[in-house]
């Protein structure tokens, strides 16, 4: 019988969640960018210091998405010239972060002052179950891993049989959480179908920046 494999939904990973909180940074003329900078969310990171533009704008583009790798709570991948960041967690709250560079207009172009794409309601990518399984569904919320004021953590699992046409809530879903740290599981008999879990953030600019959900075959 074939069995599901083990998925792992980080909150802080860049492909855990679908939606996230991102702004990008565009290398236009890497020889117009000696010593200036571009500010992550306060953070100054300058050229020649923390990053360096030089060969080309690709090369200089992968310089600062490695700086920008190196913050705390952000992450960033590089395509082209472009860089884009991502801010670790989930909630519409984290488009507060801010982006700006003294070079912006002349040799980088920003896609804006704050971030953008953050949601309250947020889905994991979908997952393949295989015939009749036993599978333990586990919700973790780490120390310090949600924020906001009176913040709430709804999670329901989710299903379909016809690639995403009709999406169907399981009949049984996560007790809902309200501090840090909490955990929940679900021990479940499951049939062959894509399923993924759907998440909702409660409360005033709630955020959930350190946990994960995990889907695994039941030992």
């Amino acid at each position: 019988m074939s069995q599901i494999n083990d998925h792992h939904f980080d909150v802080t990973e860049i492909d855990g969640f679908l939606q996230k909180s991102i702004a990008t940074v565009t290398i236009d003329d890497w020889t117009a960018l000696s010593t200036e900078t571009v500010t992550v969310d306060g953070t100054v990171l300058t050229e020649g210091t923390e990053w360096d533009a030089e060969k080309n704008n690709k090369t200089t583009a992968n310089n600062l998405k490695v700086a920008i790798d190196k913050l705390s709570g952000f992450k960033a991948t590089r395509e082209d010239n472009v860089v884009t960041i991502y801010v670790d967690g989930i909630g519409a709250a984290l488009d507060a972060a801010t982006l700006a560079s003294s070079a912006s207009g002349a040799g980088i172009t920003l896609s804006g002052a704050v971030f953008t794409g953050g949601a309250d309601t947020v889905y994991t990518p979908w997952y393949d179950t295989f015939e009749s399984q036993d599978v333990e569904q586990i919700l973790e919320v780490n120390t310090g891993g949600l924020g906001g004021t009176t913040p709430t953590l709804d999670v329901t699992p989710q299903y379909t049989a016809d690639g995403g046409v009709n999406v169907h809530d399981d009949s049984v879903v996560f007790a809902q959480i309200t501090s840090a740290p909490g955990s929940e599981t679900i021990n479940r008999g499951l049939t062959g179908a894509q399923r993924r879990f759907k998440v909702e953030l409660g409360g005033t600019d709630p955020v959930w920046t350190n946990g994960r959900l995990h889907a695994l075959p039941k030992a």
